[in-house]
């Protein structure tokens, strides 16, 4: 005989408590349509800096820099990198709410040279 309180059952999973093993089924909307948003930006992107580049790259070879085709495709690649690295400033400002991508680089110095 075993005593009723030493016998216990396993605990059941409720039914409207979803568990983090268990994943949902249905699919959300709206993440289907950012993740195609984001696969046509990436397409349109790509698109566009393949066109960019090489265009850049025939001006370049056009206006002296033919001679060599390191020269004639590191000019674009310059140009490009710039703008590449714009856009990764504005994300970070985005990303921290900033209104300035130089509010950083605008803060006074910690030290003071007076101080020293």
């Amino acid at each position: 005989m075993t005593a009723p309180h030493l016998t216990t059952q396993a605990p059941q999973p409720r039914a409207d408590v979803r568990s983090e093993r268990q994943p949902t089924k249905r699919v959300d909307a709206e993440q289907l349509v950012l993740g195609a948003a984001g696969l046509v930006i990436v397409a349109l992107t790509a698109g566009a800096f393949w066109l960019s580049y090489a265009h850049l790259a025939d001006v370049a070879g056009q206006h002296g820099l033919g001679a060599t085709p390191i020269r004639r495709w590191a000019w674009p690649a310059t140009l490009d990198a710039f703008i590449v690295a714009g856009e990764l400033l504005m994300l970070r400002a985005a990303s921290r709410s900033s209104t300035t991508w130089s509010q950083p680089f605008l803060r006074p110095p910690r030290w003071s040279p007076s101080a020293s």
